[in-house]
């Protein structure tokens, strides 16, 4: 009878987590590349926007394409969910599911279009009702960006997402001196509508690119109501500044802040291809190595595209429209502080919430940041007052989200004893 050492097991699980930490980095480089570029050609719109048709015109449209990132943002919540889900099964079962409700509860969201016509004081409805639907094919997105992301189909995904920015910017360009605001809304609902239709055609086509995970944690009670909601809570920071410049400062004075809020949140959105990659091994007993290594990169990302851009940003604005906001270095500053912290934040947050923690303290912490800065904003009619407002959100929900897990940690110690 062969004698089996006792540290065999541990061995093998040595080899499984370091063959899932492998993955899980080259998947992180790969979405993070795809992802990149994707957003880079994304910002790239808005400054051929700002070039070819205005600062008017360009004030009119950046809150209205504001919509479509909270709802990228906002998504988050079920997409992480449905990709650990997925993940868990290699199965479809519940995505015809999932997706149908997203269209029948986002949809009624056009009956609030007059209210926000009142509130950012557009003269037409219109604008408001493209918006609205730009913000339920986005959200509705989060479905087949989480079936390629539990498949491993990462490339399919970052080619798609490039696709769909090229065809925007290409689209545009004939069109920019033609109702360019009604012009721009149009191709951006059309595009994000067929790339992700396309995206969960080719999930189904493909099937999972990766096998079934041996050991899994136990699965968690997703709540995807609350994490939709702290999915929203976590881009609004970065969306704010735009609306309340929109509805309270000067006309003239939107456009800055609308493109400093879209450089620095470009460095946000860097965190998320890392988050996405590392969100099925969350999953995994073996995955812990892979998801402390991408926490690492997430903020090493941030923190160098803040910087990159506080500096490089307004000399390629500069190059590309010039004259049409002016030197954006100081204003961007006050925003860049904080991103770096926020991206730590938001990426520590996901993978908590993915492996059981409550999304209802975050949720309450980050809604107290939320108001912290709409009350810095409205009452403020300069610019630093809304500048300095996500750092002070940033402040007051790390403050509420200390406090609740002190109290948590009070009341288990009044337990035992």
């Amino acid at each position: 009878m062969t004698h089996v050492p006792d540290s065999e097991p541990s061995e093998i699980d040595g080899a499984s987590e370091g063959r899932a930490t492998r993955v899980g980095r080259r998947q992180s480089l790969l979405l993070v590349i795809l992802g990149a570029s994707a957003s880079l050609l994304n910002g790239l719109f808005s400054i051929v926007f700002l070039r070819l048709s205005g600062v008017v015109h360009y004030a009119e449209l950046s809150p209205l394409l504001a919509f479509s990132s909270v709802a990228s943002a906002s998504s988050n919540g079920i997409e992480y969910a449905l990709t650990a889900e997925i993940a868990r099964t290699m199965t479809l079962e519940r995505v015809p599911r999932v997706t149908a409700s997203i269209f029948a509860s986002l949809i009624p969201l056009l009956a609030l279009t007059p209210l926000l016509q009142h509130e950012l004081g557009y003269q037409s409805i219109v604008p408001l009702v493209l918006a609205a639907l730009l913000f339920v094919v986005t959200f509705a997105q989060a479905v087949p960006n989480a079936v390629l992301l539990a498949f491993g189909s990462l490339w399919t995904l970052g080619i798609v997402a490039i696709g769909e920015a090229l065809i925007r910017l290409a689209v545009f360009i004939p069109l920019a001196h033609r109702q360019p605001v009604y012009s721009g809304m149009a191709i951006s609902i059309g595009v994000t509508f067929v790339g992700g239709a396309l995206m969960l055609v080719l999930a189904f086509r493909k099937g999972p690119q990766r096998e079934l995970p041996s050991r899994l944690l136990p699965p968690t009670n997703d709540r995807k109501l609350v994490k939709t909601s702290v999915g929203l809570l976590f881009y609004l920071p970065y969306t704010l500044p735009v609306w309340l410049a929109k509805a309270g400062l000067p006309l003239a004075v939107v456009p800055r802040v609308s493109v400093s809020c879209l450089l620095v949140s470009g460095s946000l959105l860097l965190v998320a291809p890392v988050t996405s990659a590392a969100i099925p091994f969350a999953v995994r007993q073996d995955g812990t190595r892979t998801v402390r290594h991408a926490q690492r990169i997430a903020f090493g990302l941030s923190a160098l595209g803040s910087i990159a851009l506080v500096f490089v940003g307004p000399r390629a604005i500069s190059l590309i429209a010039p004259h049409s906001v002016g030197n954006l270095l100081g204003q961007l500053v006050p925003f860049a502080f904080a991103a770096p912290f926020w991206a730590i934040f938001m990426f520590s947050a996901w993978i908590h919430m993915t492996r059981g923690a409550s999304g209802r303290t975050y949720l309450v912490a980050l809604l107290c940041g939320v108001v912290a800065q709409c009350a810095l904003g409205s009452t403020s009619d300069a610019f630093a007052g809304v500048a300095w407002g996500p750092a002070v959100n940033l402040a007051v929900t790390f403050t509420v989200l200390l406090f609740a897990m002190v109290r948590a940690s009070l009341i288990r110690r009044l337990q035992r004893h």
